[in-house]
Formats: C-alpha cells, sequence, structure tokens
C-alpha cells in the first residue's frame, strides 16, 4: 500500500470521525437507558432472569453475566419488550430489535453488516472478472470504511434517537402519581 492510499483511508475516517463521535455517544446513551430502567423497575429485573433462563435452557449452558448492570444487553431489552408489551406498538417494538442489531454492528466496527442492515449494499473496488463489483466480505474493512459516509451515520443517530424516545417514554411511565 502506498503512501497516498494510506493518506486516503487516515482523511476519509478524519471526515466522519465527528459522526462516529456522535452515533457511538447515542449508543451508549441507549444503553445507559436501558441499564437504568433495570435498575429502577424491580419487575424488569425478575423478567430479566426469566429471560436468561429461557436462554439457558435453549443454549444447553448456563450464562455467566446475569445482573442488569452487567449481562448481554439484548436479554435486557427483551424483557423491556416482554414487560412493557402494552406500553410499545409493534413500529416502536421493530425498531428496538432493529437498533439492537445496527448497535452491535457499529460499536464492533462490522461496517459491512452495518451498511447491510441499513439497506445499503456495500460494493467493494474488487472488480471480478465479468466487471462487475464485488460485494464486501466482513473482512474487508478499508473498503468498509471507505464506503461509510456521514449520511449512513446520520441514518443511525435518527435510529437511536427514535429509540431514546421510546425508552425515555417507558422511563416516565414509571414515575408514581
Amino acid at each position: 500500500m502506498y503512501i497516498g492510499d494510506i493518506v486516503a483511508i487516515v482523511n476519509h475516517i478524519g471526515n466522519i470521525q465527528l459522526s462516529f463521535n456522535e452515533a457511538a455517544g447515542l449508543a451508549i446513551g441507549v444503553e445507559l437507558k436501558i441499564r437504568l430502567m433495570a435498575e429502577l423497575y424491580q419487575p424488569l429485573q425478575k423478567e430479566l432472569k426469566n429471560v436468561i433462563k429461557q436462554d439457558e435452557a435453549k443454549k444447553g449452558y448456563k450464562i455467566k453475566n446475569k445482573n442488569y448492570w452487567n449481562c448481554d444487553l439484548e436479554y435486557l431489552e427483551s424483557a423491556i419488550i416482554l414487560i412493557f408489551n402494552n406500553k410499545l406498538d409493534q413500529q416502536e417494538i421493530a425498531k428496538f430489535e432493529a437498533f439492537r442489531q445496527l448497535r452491535n454492528k457499529f460499536l464492533h466496527a462490522d461496517f459491512v453488516s452495518f451498511m447491510k442492515l441499513l439497506g445499503v449494499t456495500p460494493q467493494g473496488k474488487k472488480l471480478i472478472q465479468d466487471g462487475y463489483k464485488d460485494i464486501l466480505k466482513k473482512s474487508d474493512i478499508k473498503e468498509a470504511v471507505l464506503s461509510l459516509d456521514n449520511k449512513l451515520c446520520r441514518k443511525f443517530q435518527i435510529m437511536g434517537n427514535e429509540v431514546i424516545e421510546i425508552l425515555d417514554k417507558l422511563i416516565y411511565s414509571l414515575a408514581k402519581n
């Protein structure tokens, strides 16, 4: 790889870094609110134990981290959907579940899967014999980074803000009158 190629990649990352920062901050905000809800609402902690117990039975092994503060967020999200099902419409549940997958791909820098979940077909610069572009593989990190832009990060942020609104609604519903 030539220095010009490296400079182009580093500059591209620099150009989208603010979008990365905002998107990652938003993802952390979602996780914080989810874990806070579990701390504030005892029935959610009880449902979390049921969700984990069911998954253990399905997988055939014990889950190591079972507490609301350190379990896989997927368990808490499932428990929230079960507990607050009567306060969520199907569109809100779908947004909540879709964001989970996006958040995981984004925060683990699996940008190929991230783009696919956003409905964008990641195209690489590699040409195959018949002249068509090859769809990127997860191992094509450089090409995936170059395919990312502020618009994709912004789409993720919009979805994250929608999930935060849903979580805020649920958290406020915990208040006693």
